[in-house]
């Protein structure tokens, strides 16, 4: 089974309904996740 990242990478159209994001908030969230992790 793929993980919910992969998963909502493939079908944006359900982000919101499974992390309750809208999938362009999925999107920043992680890349500023990303961004403080590599500080």
């Amino acid at each position: 089974m793929s993980s919910i990242f992969e998963y909502i990478q493939n079908n944006p159209q359900e982000a919101q309904r499974l992390v309750g994001l809208k999938y362009e908030q999925v999107q920043e969230l992680l890349n500023k996740a990303i961004e403080l992790h590599n500080q």
